[in-house]
């Protein structure tokens, strides 16, 4: 944690003021999604939960076999795979919520970059290629939603 710290130190007020000014727009455009977002993480965090589970899971199954234990053996297969396929579960629910975000974020903010090209004066966007801008547009969006 100190050579964050010291890192931190060593940077310029200058760059201090330009990352702050990125993560000030990065949250103004989380505005609209930040509940999806939150839930997103909430979905994620609880398949994690349940893959440190099913470890626990595993450890009462081999007990149960190693005790020949019929009863704990049933109740363990039962509770480690409930664990398995909840947890797959949630991993496929927060991976399409997932990808539905990012293509809500990145399909906006193509919508204002090309609104913002609309409005610019053709005199300067008349000096790049077509394909130039284009391919431009799509690389750049796709770094900014995909992070």
């Amino acid at each position: 944690m100190a050579k964050v710290w010291t890192g931190i130190r060593k940077l310029t007020t200058e760059k201090k003021t330009e990352i702050l000014d990125e993560w000030r727009w990065l949250l103004g455009r989380m505005k609209p999604i930040r509940g999806k977002l939150a839930g997103v993480t909430a979905l994620g965090m609880a398949a994690a939960a349940m893959s440190v589970l099913s470890s626990v899971a595993s450890r009462d199954l081999i007990d149960a076999l190693v005790s020949r234990n019929a009863n704990g053996l049933w109740a363990a297969l039962i509770f480690l795979g409930s664990l398995t396929l909840g947890g797959t579960g949630l991993k496929l629910i927060s991976s399409r919520l997932n990808a539905k975000l990012q293509v809500r974020v990145q399909n906006s903010l193509r919508m204002e970059l090309f609104g913002k090209m609309l409005r610019a004066s053709w005199q300067e966007l008349d000096q790049h290629s077509s394909g130039d801008l284009l391919s431009r547009l799509n690389s750049d969006m796709g770094v900014v939603a995909n992070g």
